[in-house]
């Protein structure tokens, strides 16, 4: 048994409610259980009930054995002084407000279909990626729908608070800020550390005061991949360079080591994204422009179009970046930064702008999405595949059924 089951049960108010009655035989009837919310604090709010024939209104706690009241010491915090209602799941031993008096509870194991909970254990215990996968095909497209457009926002909340944390680090500076998270982009997954550490180590605003080339060949040196004996006359020529500007300006470069090459495809190396990010900063004045895209047109030195790493040549001609690197980049660097600003403006124009960029956009091919699709959701675009990915990571991963419109409706439907 599990709180969040409990959560659920009581908003739904899917348990039998015929002659209610509190642990002390005191009548009881739901005007209305409340809201839930995920602060501090008793677990729904604002309910409304009505015990031995006298109305209350004020909040309900929620805990799967009653000693957890006590145990989580809510018997010695005034913030659960207004709890009207303790609601569990096994009644071990009565509940205390601080000031002493009992806080009457509502037992639910007896009241609770066992068919029902049957259902929702069978979820939460099986292996499949997808708890409710048998069943999802089942769901009704608005629900799912909903569901989309519920964590398409909660997703871009979730980014905007990394956005957030960069943002105080750099003194509310929003252009090194979207440095940061376009060098993060980039090397994610494997590599968004180190990159989002050369960004730190190396800021735009030093970087704009050098040429294109000595930008790239601080690049590199500071990362640490610049061979340290002679491979080609390109990487000596950026090893000079970057020794030179190291020094210079007292830098300590990376150590190699943290950089991941293994089970990378060539287009992903470091030292390619390095190149990239180089490429970018020369072609764009500013970086952060809220609600316009950066200038995608670069090209890369002619070195890269015949190399992804120092002193090993390619066996056939290097791409050019694709589609691929601008729908990387507006995802998860510039969208965030337009959400965190959106939030920081108080400016709901620029979250529908960077909510109508992302409908725009293509859906992106990966791992998850292809999972989904075979569970018969298809992303149209890359609004939905952003919502997508939420769901699976931040829900079905972690179980949290109830939590999901989806899953609480299919699990309704046992119910009934």
């Amino acid at each position: 048994m599990t709180e969040d089951f409990l959560y659920y049960v009581w908003k739904f108010q899917r348990y039998d409610r015929t002659a209610l009655r509190t642990e002390t035989g005191d009548s009881l009837e739901i005007l209305h259980p409340g809201l839930r919310h995920d602060h501090a604090g008793p677990d729904f709010h604002d309910a409304r009930l009505r015990i031995g024939g006298i109305e209350w209104a004020g909040t309900v706690e929620i805990h799967v054995r009653a000693s957890d009241w006590q145990r989580h010491r809510h018997d010695a915090d005034v913030a659960y002084s207004n709890v009207i209602l303790h609601v569990v799941w096994e009644l071990d031993q009565p509940a205390y407000r601080k000031d002493g008096t009992p806080v009457p509870a509502l037992i639910l194991e007896p009241r609770t279909d066992t068919t029902w909970l049957a259902r929702y254990r069978e979820w939460t215990e099986q292996a499949d990626e997808l708890p409710c996968g048998k069943q999802f095909r089942l769901a009704t497209v608005l629900t799912i729908r909903g569901m989309l457009d519920r964590l398409l926002i909660e997703r871009l909340e979730h980014k905007a608070e990394k956005v957030t944390g960069i943002l105080a680090k750099t003194q509310n500076d929003w252009e090194e800020t979207t440095w940061q998270l376009l060098a993060g982009a980039l090397g994610a997954p494997v590599n968004q550390e180190p990159m989002e550490w050369l960004a730190r180590l190396l800021p735009a605003g030093l970087l704009r005061k050098l040429t294109p080339r000595q930008a790239e060949a601080l690049l590199f040196a500071a990362s640490g991949l610049c061979p340290e004996e002679f491979t080609d006359i390109y990487a000596e020529e950026l090893r000079v360079e970057g020794a030179f500007l190291l020094k210079k300006y007292g830098l300590s470069p990376l150590p190699a080591s943290v950089w991941k090459f293994m089970r990378l495809r060539p287009p992903a190396f470091p030292t390619r994204r390095i190149a990239e990010l180089a490429a970018l900063l020369a072609v764009n004045n500013r970086l952060f422009i809220p609600g316009e895209d950066l200038c995608f047109s670069f090209a890369l030195p002619d070195y890269w179009t015949s190399h992804y790493r120092f002193g090993k040549a390619a066996k056939k001609p290097v791409p050019s970046p694709g589609i691929g690197l601008p729908l990387t980049l507006i995802i998860n660097a510039l969208t965030p930064a337009w959400t965190a600003y959106a939030r920081y403006r108080g400016d709901e124009s620029l979250l529908e702008s960077a909510i109508s960029r992302l409908e725009a956009l293509p859906p992106e091919n990966n791992r998850i999405t292809r999972l989904w699709e075979t569970y018969g959701l298809t992303c149209a675009n890359a609004a939905d595949s952003q919502a997508a990915l939420h769901w699976y990571r931040f829900y079905c991963q972690q179980k949290r059924c109830l939590s999901c419109g989806v899953g609480a409706n299919l699990l309704g439907r046992a119910y009934q």
